[in-house]
């Protein structure tokens, strides 16, 4: 007892001299022993460094998806297990239990005494000076059944933009947990993992901001790591990682339930646990909407379970639980901040598609992939990709306006590693680093983005001749009504330039209807039976859609509008909105309609009256639509509304003023006015 009395004294002795910078080596004592670390670097970063600040205000949903993605490549591709198990369990903690805090707290002292931050980093900093003073805190742990993480994927784990996963994954960047150190108030993130051969390594990373400490001759990194030593022999070698009595507590803890429950595996564990900045949704509504909404194919096809363990409570999403999951959604049209990566009712169609679409194998020129399509009485024509069973996008480069001459369908692309084809890489290629668009302009050289077009119109073209024309009638208006903005002169002293309304009537040049004799023995379609049909010398006419509502808006004033609707057709239901229409976050990818942030409303009037609550459409936040009920043919009205930015929105609009969209709906009619708050 008096050796180890003596052992902790002396470790207390040591961790106060690495923090006062009493000695200039940055290496631990020879026992096993680890700690928290900030090496030496030259380079000088904040507390908002560009690795985790395009992370900082992701939707729950990223953080859900990356860490099942990460799973799901550890135990289907690199362990080679039939099914990926994935368990999120919620608990508590004492803050002296988290490992190495007293070296964090020392450095985040030095880091905020030197650095005076401001802006944005004001914030971050705030958040993990409450954390430090709170007692108690939530831990999240998530664990898995995959490969496990050795000193080499650990390493690799540890380092900025260095991937050790195999070409087969889901996972593209070595640096996708860098979307999961937010969801900690610490920004403190420990991992653990048991390999097939019963070794176990444990690890953690913080991102605070650089600091000098007194003594040394160079400055510490903003990013500590929680290692027996920081010391490496060679640059390709893994760092010397928690191994044995130095894995801590916390993390012992995790792989033993990894060891009894699989054999082999991993443990993510975040400390200080802020249930995505104070999210309000309960852990497992967050997990299993995020879950089944992006990896329904995965789920349905039997090869992803995710658990969840919270207050007590145990849930499993499995695929017989996943279409009651899923139902729970099926009206949601709109994502948020909140959601997933795509709305519940996508989801839902998705997944009928899965289900119950016909199956075709189609060679694109680079491999064949596996494609399903539904045929629909009513909706879109939508064509979604998915990869080794997560939802990636339905926004397909060279696709858009591709099937405006085809009946309404859904057509799902299932592109899986196992099939190993230089189309699957090519994508894999092309996606962005949150896998969920593809950029092939990003791509490199110019032969491959040629090649992954070729191969996208050969499925596009394939879809062409599986889905039959539209039957819709052809409707040609002799012209439209169309609001133009002008600029007039305003009385007073300066001739200034007011904006104003401006309609007025303009006539359109009729579209011309074309006529295309499809060639003797071309391809058809497939009829609702799936039986193939001849399409021989049918003219195709291209489809002109009246709009229900034809609208002008101009500002009034500071964040106000004046907004002229005229309805052009009898119309139930009728409701008014406003939403951002620009993407303003920090990825610079566009915004779908769906992922548009609504706009707050106040101070409504419509003809000049105000309306009652039972008018209005609410969130959490506040107004954000306005019921108009039904509306006559070539009745008009006059809208006018304060709007402001919701909360939501503003962590990323940074003080911008974003163009808007207004949008009005009524009888399965949607018109929408785009333009910029300022001109209109």
């Amino acid at each position: 007892m008096e050796l180890k009395k003596n052992a902790s004294d002396g470790l207390k002795v040591s961790r106060r001299k690495q923090a006062s910078g009493a000695g200039k080596k940055y290496r631990k004592s020879q026992s096993a022993v680890a700690d928290l670390m900030f090496g030496p670097s030259i380079d000088r970063c904040g507390f908002t460094p560009a690795g985790i600040s395009g992370f900082s205000d992701l939707r729950p949903a990223a953080v859900v998806r990356e860490l099942i993605q990460n799973a799901m490549d550890a135990a289907l591709i690199e362990a080679e297990e039939t099914c990926a198990h994935v368990r999120f369990v919620l608990s508590q903690c004492s803050l002296k239990d988290i490992p190495g805090i007293q070296s964090f707290r020392d450095a985040f002292d030095l880091a905020v005494k030197q650095g005076q931050p401001s802006g944005s980093a004001k914030s971050d900093v705030e958040r993990i000076r409450r954390a430090l003073n709170e007692t108690n805190h939530q831990v999240l742990t998530v664990i898995d059944n995959g490969v496990g993480l050795d000193g080499k994927r650990m390493s690799a784990l540890l380092s900025d933009g260095i991937s050790a996963k195999g070409g087969k994954s889901a996972g593209t960047f070595g640096n996708g947990h860098s979307a999961v150190i937010p969801a900690s108030n610490l920004r403190y993130v420990l991992y653990g993992g048991v390999t097939a051969d019963g070794d176990s390594y444990g690890s953690g990373q913080a991102v605070l901001a650089s600091h000098w400490v007194q003594g040394d001759e160079v400055g510490r990194s903003g990013r500590g790591m929680y290692l027996e030593s920081i010391e490496q022999s060679a640059l390709d070698q893994p760092l010397k990682l928690a191994r044995g009595e130095a894995i801590p507590p916390m993390v012992q803890s995790a792989l033993e339930h990894v060891r009894h429950a699989h054999g082999h595996g991993s443990a993510v564990i975040i400390p200080a646990f802020n249930n995505f900045v104070d999210h309000d949704q309960s852990l497992q509504e967050t997990v299993f909407r995020a879950a089944s909404c992006n990896f329904f194919q995965a789920i349905h096809e039997g090869i992803l379970v995710v658990e969840v363990e919270s207050s007590g409570e145990h849930g499993v999403l499995n695929d017989r639980s996943l279409p009651d999951v899923l139902a729970k959604y099926c009206n949601q049209t709109r994502t948020d901040r909140r959601g997933s990566f795509l709305s519940g009712r996508k989801a839902n169609e998705a997944h009928m598609t899965l289900k119950e679409g016909n199956p075709y194998e189609v060679d694109t020129g680079f491999g064949f992939v596996q494609v399903r399509v539904a045929l629909r009485d009513s909706g879109r024509q939508s064509v979604g990709l998915c990869r080794n069973g997560m939802w990636i996008t339905d926004e397909i480069p060279t696709f858009q306006n591709a099937f405006s001459d085809r009946q309404p369908f859904q057509a799902l692309i299932l592109l899986r590693s196992l099939d190993d084809t230089e189309f699957f890489n090519m994508v894999k290629d092309a996606e962005t680093p949150l896998h969920d668009k593809l950029a092939i302009k990003r791509m490199e050289p110019d032969s491959r983005r040629r090649d992954l077009r070729r191969a996208l119109k050969a499925i596009q073209s394939r879809i062409a001749e599986i889905v039959p024309e539209s039957t819709r009638e052809t409707y040609i208006p002799d012209d439209i009504f169309a609001f133009q903005f002008e600029d007039v002169e305003a009385g007073g002293r300066g001739g200034s330039r007011q904006p104003s309304f401006g309609g007025r009537m303009a006539s359109s040049r009729r579209q011309e209807t074309k006529s295309q004799e499809g060639s003797e023995g071309e391809k058809g379609g497939v009829n609702q039976g799936g039986e193939k049909e001849e399409r021989k010398g049918k003219k195709r006419r291209a489809v002109v859609v009246e709009p229900s509502f034809r609208i002008a808006s101009v500002p009034s004033g500071e964040r106000e509008r004046k907004v002229h609707l005229e309805c052009t057709k009898d119309t139930e239901d009728a409701e008014f909105r406003v939403f951002i229409d620009e993407n303003v976050d920090a990825t610079c990818d566009p915004q779908t309609r769906t992922q548009a942030q609504a706009v707050l409303l106040s101070n409504i009037r419509v003809a000049g009256h105000q309306l009652e609550d039972s008018k209005l459409v609410h969130n959490d936040e506040g107004v954000v639509g306005v019921k108009l009920g039904s509306l006559l043919a070539g009745s008009s009205l006059l809208i006018e509304t304060n709007y402001a930015i919701s909360s939501g929105a503003l962590d990323v609009v940074r003080g911008c003023e974003p163009a808007l969209r207004i949008e009005v709906t009524g009888s399965r009619e949607v018109l929408s006015l785009g333009g910029s708050s300022s001109n209109g």
